[in-house]
C-alpha cells in the first residue's frame, strides 16, 4: 500500500472520528489520544508462586479490571456530560466487541502456552490482565 492511500484512509478515519468539516485552508491535526501505542502501556512484572499461580494471576487481573472500569466509567460519564450521546453508544459498542476479542485471544494465547485450557490456564488469566492494563491505557485520555 501506497504511502499516498494510507495518508488518505488515516485521513477518512480521522475525519469520520472528529465528525467536522475542516474549513478550506485549515491545517489537519491528529488528535494524540489516536496517536498513542497500547504498546507503551506499563505492563508491571508479576511474580506468582508456582503452586497458585492461576489464582494469583486472578487477583491481579481483577485489579487491572476494576481500573478499567473506572476509565471506561469516566470516559462513558464525559461523553454524557458533553451530549454525545453517539458517541457514547460507539464507546459502548466498541468495548463490548473488545471484551469479545480480549477473551477469545487469550483462550487462544492461554491454551496455545499451557496443557491447562484456555482462560482457566496461568497463560490465559495473565493474557486477559495485560490486555486489559492496554485497554485502560488506550481509553485514559478520552476519559479526561
Amino acid at each position: 500500500m501506497s504511502f499516498r492511500i494510507v495518508s488518505s484512509l488515516l485521513f477518512v478515519a480521522v475525519f469520520s472520528l472528529s465528525g467536522q468539516a475542516l474549513a478550506a485552508g485549515e491545517p489537519f491535526v491528529i488528535p494524540p489520544a489516536l496517536l498513542r501505542d497500547v504498546r507503551d502501556a506499563p505492563i508491571p512484572v508479576r511474580v506468582c508462586p508456582s503452586d497458585r499461580g492461576a489464582q494469583c494471576a486472578r487477583e491481579f487481573y481483577k485489579l487491572a479490571d476494576e481500573q478499567l472500569n473506572v476509565v471506561y466509567m469516566a470516559t462513558r460519564k464525559r461523553l454524557q456530560s458533553a451530549g454525545q450521546v453517539r458517541e457514547e453508544e460507539n464507546l459502548v459498542r466498541a468495548q463490548r466487541a473488545w471484551v469479545k476479542f480480549r477473551d477469545a485471544h487469550c483462550t487462544y494465547a492461554g491454551g496455545f502456552m499451557s496443557a491447562e485450557t484456555g482462560l482457566n490456564s496461568f497463560y490465559g488469566i495473565a493474557c486477559m490482565e495485560v490486555e486489559t492494563i492496554r485497554r485502560t491505557y488506550y481509553l485514559q485520555p478520552y476519559s479526561q
